[in-house]
This record gives structure tokens, C-alpha cells and sequence, in this order.
């Protein structure tokens, strides 16, 4: 049985969590989400659409343009050379594995 919840997602929570997002919920607006150079995630945990980010989804930029839209169970992301799912989750590792080596020092 596979998970049912999407990978990026998860990803992505990941990451904001080891930067000290908690409770984003009762924050105002979106949060953005940094991931490196090419890729950034913004995330509506609201009911309402803000910024044209649907009401609880997560968008994803590459290189400042759109290049998916999820919710936690599912999505759509480019599927370009550069950017793709493979890419995304590629570089949330990266940048979840920096996250974990400035943690241990």
C-alpha cells in the first residue's frame, strides 16, 4: 500500500519544521518556504485563497515562475528537464540534509 500522502508535501513540512515553523495555521498569510537558489514553496494553510495559492495547498516556484500545486495528498509539478518531481524532491533532501548537519553542531 503506498502512502497517502504526498511526497512533497511531507517534504516540504519537513524542511519548515527543522527552520522552526510550528502552528503556520494560526499565522497570517502564507509561509514561504525557501527550498535553494531555483526552488520555493509557499504554503496557504487557510481555508481562503491567498496571493492565487488555493485555500490549504502549497505552491511551487522554480526560478521565480509556477511549476506545481499540491495538497497533502497529491499534485501537479512541471515535468520540464530542469524542473520536475524528481528535482524537487531532490533538492528538499539536500536542503533538509543541511538543515540536519547545522542542527548536530
Amino acid at each position: 500500500m503506498s502512502d497517502p500522502f504526498c511526497e512533497v508535501f511531507i517534504l516540504v513540512g519537513d524542511l519548515a519544521y527543522k527552520r522552526g515553523a510550528r502552528s503556520i495555521k494560526d499565522a497570517p498569510g502564507l509561509h514561504d518556504v525557501p527550498i535553494d537558489a531555483a526552488w520555493r514553496a509557499r504554503i496557504n494553510a487557510h481555508r481562503e485563497e491567498i496571493d492565487g495559492v488555493p485555500g490549504l495547498h502549497m505552491a511551487v516556484d522554480f526560478n521565480g515562475f509556477p511549476a506545481g500545486l499540491f495538497t497533502a495528498h497529491g499534485g501537479v509539478v512541471a515535468a520540464g528537464s530542469m524542473a520536475n518531481e524528481g528535482a524537487l524532491c531532490a533538492a528538499l533532501r539536500k536542503a533538509i540534509e543541511v538543515e540536519n548537519k547545522g542542527s548536530a553542531k
